[in-house]
């Protein structure tokens, strides 16, 4: 137990990028509590939740871009989202999926800071991806962005549609089917293989609409 002076911010050991996040926002004078210890305060404020389960406030999509604004103007581009570091939902048939859709750059959000991912989402105008956390750096794609979610019908989760259509973006759902399921047995927890026939279809479709 410790005795303290309320530091500016108490936090537990933060992530990379939530350290850096904190650094983008001008907050330096924070001190780490461990799940261990415990802190006796005269004074202690502690901020709302500004998410229920996984659907965010409507006003969080505009409160993090005015936050985090990216650092430079870029083209605009359509970018592939890889989950290829993570441990579950990997497409296993990505090479096929991309020389299918040339236009797509390929991604990986662990490949970047906190503000390397600002500024690719900014300049995005097509986002392909599978759902994950990834996904939610659609907070910063300009609006009237194009995202389409690559999902298994055994487990279609709604949070990002939910958090690109708050976020001034258009949303579709990509078809995949199951390789290999969690541990236990959730499919959202397996890898994923594309149909790649109806990636196309659906982002062709999408941008006819848009002609």
């Amino acid at each position: 137990r410790r005795c303290m002076r309320l530091p500016r911010l108490l936090i537990t050991p933060p992530s990379v990028i939530q350290a850096q996040s904190l650094d983008l926002l001008g907050i330096r004078d924070w001190e780490i509590v461990h799940p261990s210890e415990s802190v006796r305060c005269e004074r202690l404020w502690i901020p709302s939740l500004l998410a229920r389960q996984t659907v965010v406030h409507p006003e969080v999509p505009a409160m993090l871009r005015q936050a985090f604004p990216a650092s430079k103007a870029a083209r605009r581009r359509s970018l592939y989202l890889s989950r290829r570091d993570a441990a579950s939902r990997r497409i296993v048939n990505e090479p096929a999926l991309l020389a299918a859709l040339p236009d797509f750059e390929l991604h990986a959000a662990g490949d970047l800071s906190f503000q390397q991912q600002v500024d690719l989402f900014a300049s995005c105008e097509r986002l392909l991806a599978a759902h994950g956390a990834g996904m939610a750096n659609v907070v910063f794609c300009p609006p009237g962005a194009r995202v389409f979610e690559i999902y298994t019908p055994l487990h279609q989760v709604t949070s990002m549609k939910i958090l690109s259509i708050l976020s001034g973006a258009m949303h579709d759902f990509v078809p995949a089917r199951n390789v290999t399921f969690g541990a236990d047995g959730r499919p959202l927890l397996g890898d994923w293989e594309v149909d790649i026939e109806a990636a196309v279809a659906v982002i062709g479709q999408r941008k006819s609409r848009q002609l």
